[in-house]
């Protein structure tokens, strides 16, 4: 049987990031792996349109920002490692280092989250 390897020389590492988090971050964290992907803001007037219409067919309400720019960069960086496009992951990952995320902490949240390889 495979076993996968652990790597204990970064375990503590990790823990550490995970445990750097607020409660609200935590919960913004959990809220936007039920999203799985859904809650990317439309970067388009396309997509915008798109959102309208099925809200019109549907009823399927528009995904609204957090209030907070430091909980939406959050948000947007888990939604985007759901969806797996490089650019939008490494754009919202910009995004997520000016809030004051660290290094660290950003690849706790790619190492939990990220449904792509």
């Amino acid at each position: 049987m495979h076993q996968a390897h652990i790597d204990t020389d970064h375990a503590e590492a990790v823990f550490f990031a995970a445990a750097m988090f607020t409660p609200l971050e935590r919960t913004v964290l959990e809220l936007a792996r039920s999203e799985r992907g859904t809650g990317l803001l439309p970067t388009s007037g396309f997509r915008l349109f798109l959102e309208r219409v099925s809200f019109r067919l549907f009823g399927r309400e528009r995904i609204r920002p957090l209030a907070d720019p430091r909980l939406e960069a959050l948000r947007s960086f888990v939604n985007a490692l759901h969806r797996c496009s490089r650019a939008r992951v490494e754009a919202t990952a910009d995004a997520l280092r000016s809030v004051g995320f660290d290094p660290l902490q950003e690849a706790w949240i790619r190492s939990t989250f990220a449904r792509c390889a």
